[in-house]
């Protein structure tokens, strides 16, 4: 009976995942993928408890609610959660303390971590072991044969854990390739083509404010188009490579480097009716570093700000233990909550043309500094981009 529960649980789930993965498969709008997997939470839930032959299939229902979190369906999660406290209240008497207890540490886990879905998973997996073996020592009378409830136990877990994975697994693919190979060279490039566009946007700009015969503007434009190409030059590097972004560190003036992206970036702004401000520097501020990297994101930071209608954009700088923090802040239309959890998400963007590449190469290059960026926003206008590198 044990063994037969078990088989019944694993086909159940292993079939719902693959007829959610063959209908998302022809499905290319991302809403109607959403919904899909919503239905497929509450289709999985339904299916698991109508075949319930025992107390078994209790155990496994908290798997739908792991991989609600896990693909940030939280709303969803959290409403089954409800709707399984409910459920269990009624037809088996659970304390409600209990409940409230264990599926509050399900969701603040979610909260907590949910930039970090590896250890999301292996939180969940730890939690379910300790709040199982708890409510079956504690509530349940089975100290008569100690020894086999710890191995149904044991073998619900292991079995939870395995199933919760490879359902994980198999739920990732369902929105990707499965070719990895043709995966990772089809992000490179898109990564690349991405950034190529800035640099080409900024020539243009000049050249069409360039004019022949007024020596100044020459003077100005000519170099800010050479530094322009020669970036370009670098990207198309790492095309030819289709390898993951590298930096070069040489010791670079951060202060020269905001003024320089201000320079490039200032006529470009002004077609656009946009007012940038940047500190009056009259020192410098030396650090270890790849100029055109970091001149790379503050681009695509600025860029991104007047794409979101703003109409002004500051960048402030603050020193502190050995560290120097940037903020870029704009007043565009700023970043809903829900879309702010998936800020950096490779292929994920709120522009209807977007490719969430920018930001995602961004996030690439700090790291490679050992700094940090973060993205802050009301949801409702303006948002605050942070980013922290050392000083060493």
């Amino acid at each position: 009976m044990f063994f037969y529960d078990i088989l019944l649980v694993g086909i159940l789930c292993l079939f719902s995942v693959f007829a959610f993965n063959f209908v998302s498969f022809y499905l290319k709008n991302k809403k109607y993928k959403d919904l899909l997997f919503t239905i497929f939470l509450f289709f999985l839930s339904a299916i698991l408890l109508i075949y319930s032959r025992s107390f078994l299939m209790f155990f496994f229902l908290d798997l739908v609610i792991f991989i609600g979190y896990l693909r940030y369906h939280e709303n969803d999660a959290f409403i089954l959660s409800i709707l399984f406290s409910l459920l269990l209240l009624t037809l088996v008497d659970f304390p409600l303390l209990w409940l409230i207890v264990q599926y509050g540490t399900y969701f603040f886990t979610y909260l907590i971590f949910y930039q970090k879905k590896q250890k999301m998973l292996s939180l969940f997996i730890t939690e379910k072991a300790f709040f199982t073996s708890l409510f079956y020592f504690f509530y349940l009378d089975y100290f008569e044969n100690l020894a086999y409830s710890f191995l149904v136990l044991l073998a619900c877990v292991l079995f939870f854990r395995l199933l919760l994975v490879v359902m994980f697994r198999l739920l990732k693919l369902g929105n990707v390739d499965l070719s990895l190979d043709y995966m990772e060279t089809e992000k490179s490039i898109f990564k690349i083509t991405h950034e190529i566009k800035n640099p080409i946007a900024v020539c243009k700009g000049y050249l069409d404010m360039l004019d022949v015969h007024d020596e100044d503007k020459v003077s100005r434009y000519i170099p800010i188009i050479r530094s322009e190409i020669d970036r370009t030059l670098t990207l198309m590097d790492d095309f030819m490579s289709m390898k993951n972004i590298h930096i070069r560190k040489d010791i670079l003036d951060l202060y020269l480097l905001i003024e320089d992206v201000y320079d490039v970036m200032l006529p470009v702004l002004k077609q656009h009716k946009v007012k940038l401000i940047i500190p009056h520097y009259q020192d410098e501020l030396y650090m270890m570093g790849d100029y055109d990297r970091l001149k790379q994101v503050l681009i695509n930071l600025i860029k991104n700000a007047y794409e979101a209608k703003a109409t002004k954009i500051e960048i402030r700088t603050h020193c502190f233990s050995k560290r120097v923090k940037i903020e870029v802040v704009d007043n565009g239309v700023g970043i809903s909550k829900e879309n702010l959890k998936r800020v950096g998400e490779i292929f994920y963007s709120t522009k209807p043309k977007g490719t969430g590449i920018g930001v995602n190469l961004s996030k690439e290059i700090i790291g490679l500094h050992k700094g940090d960026i973060r993205y802050q926003s009301s949801g409702k206008k303006g948002t605050l981009v942070t980013i922290i590198l050392p000083l060493k």
